[in-house]
């Protein structure tokens, strides 16, 4: 939680790996909004808030594989892909 924190300055990216094997992909935008991509089963990406974005990553250690937008639907109501 710490490193995501840390991704203040626009351009920079943080790419983690967890344990379940799940990939996050958090990239802060030009104008301050964070893009999140998941990698598991399939990618699936969306704009999302800091606050969001902790929840996220919260969530993500609890081990749940698959179906990721359904996992996270009630933190992402609308996906890019």
């Amino acid at each position: 939680m710490e490193q995501l924190w840390k991704l203040t300055v626009p351009g920079n990216t943080l790419i983690t790996t967890l344990p379940s094997r799940l990939g996050l992909d958090f990239h802060l935008e030009e104008n301050g909004t964070l893009w999140v991509e998941f990698y598991d089963d399939e990618i699936s990406s969306a704009y999302v808030t800091m606050d969001v974005a902790e929840q996220i990553v919260k969530r993500a250690f609890d081990g749940k594989r698959g179906k990721t937008k359904e996992h996270y639907s009630d933190l992402i109501p609308k996906w890019e892909y």
